[in-house]
């Protein structure tokens, strides 16, 4: 039994990964900034409040807890992880660091992409920043094992993405509408959607074990790629619903005011995306994915009102689909 530390740890991964770590009899502490909007911690974790771009309080929280791993799933510029690296204990043996599969850049070279690719440039702010973090981590860090991981989008109760927005409740609301779900061309563009828990699982079995340290993985559900549609379906299949999808010309998305604003599509989803877990799967013998998207996107539904809906489904890339007549409706 070893004493952990997560920074974060009542997210989407970070919970399912807190509470497979105390499933295993660890002692687990979340640090978290503040737990004013939190519900209570998943069982068998403490909580603890500290500002992690603090790096005395930072410093305070993690010595008070003394961890042999250090989970880091806050860490989303150079600077932070510059404050994690100066702030670790003697005692910790390990440090991970929760990446995000963006770091690869676009377009990606194969598919399903693997670590070893060469990357290309970073197709967001958010990604060179992680990217960013991941090399000041490794320069600055010493005295304990660094294990970097790269999460593919991981579906659970805090977070679903649709072909355009990080945020699905668009999505959400046409299909209890049911309204015609826009997607690119023919929906035909490739995602590699995950569930939660088999990510938080991933990352829970790579703490502390040997073979990891000074490994990089990307982690998430196993050949799980996906189309565009088949991915609206699958959503709408979990929640009972039958999906009607409206194809929108890719031409008219990249001209000049073709996409709403913030919309996820130039940034990400115009390519496709699939990504190889063989490395986490040859240095997790035996790990067996216990994918269950139905219940995640139930999870994340549930938490949506439908008196929002009707406000919804004409926002954001709601708009894209004619008010009149059914563009491309397959």
């Amino acid at each position: 039994m070893a004493r952990i530390a997560l920074i974060g740890g009542t997210g989407t991964i970070s919970a399912h990964c807190v509470a497979a770590l105390a499933g295993e009899g660890h002692q687990v502490t979340a640090i978290v900034r503040g737990t004013a909007s939190r519900g209570p911690p998943p069982s068998g974790a403490k909580l603890m409040c500290a500002d992690r771009d603090d790096p005395g309080a930072l410093a305070r929280a993690l010595t008070a807890v003394t961890p042999e791993a250090v989970l880091d799933f806050a860490c989303f510029t150079p600077d932070q992880a510059l404050v994690l690296a100066g702030s670790l204990p003697a005692s910790a043996r390990q440090v991970i660091l929760v990446s995000t599969v963006d770091v690869y850049g676009l377009p990606l070279p194969r598919l399903p992409m693997t670590e070893a690719e060469p990357w290309a440039v970073p197709a967001s702010p958010s990604a060179a920043a992680k990217r960013e973090a991941e090399d000041a981590l490794a320069a600055t860090l010493h005295g304990a094992a660094t294990t970097v991981v790269r999460p593919t989008y991981s579906l659970g109760p805090g977070f679903v993405i649709s072909p355009f927005s990080r945020d699905g409740r668009t999505m959400l609301a046409r299909l209890r509408l049911g309204l015609p779900v826009p997607v690119p061309g023919a929906g035909e563009t490739l995602i590699h959607p995950s569930d939660a828990t088999d990510t938080g699982r991933m990352i829970a079995a790579l703490t502390l074990r040997d073979a990891a340290f000074g490994r990089d993985y990307t982690v998430g559900t196993p050949d799980a790629t996906m189309t565009h549609r088949a991915y609206v379906e699958t959503i709408a299949a979990a929640l009972g619903l039958q999906a009607r999808l409206a194809e929108i010309d890719r031409a008219q998305l990249l001209a000049p005011g073709g996409l709403p604003a913030d919309s996820l599509y130039l940034e990400l989803t115009r390519r496709d995306l699939s990504y190889a877990l063989d490395r986490v799967l040859h240095d997790l013998p035996g790990f067996c994915a216990k994918t269950d998207l139905a219940t995640r996107v139930r999870a994340w539904a549930a938490r949506h009102d439908p008196a929002d809906d009707a406000r919804l489904a004409g926002e954001g890339e709601g708009a894209l689909v004619p008010a009149t007549g059914r563009q491309g409706e397959l």
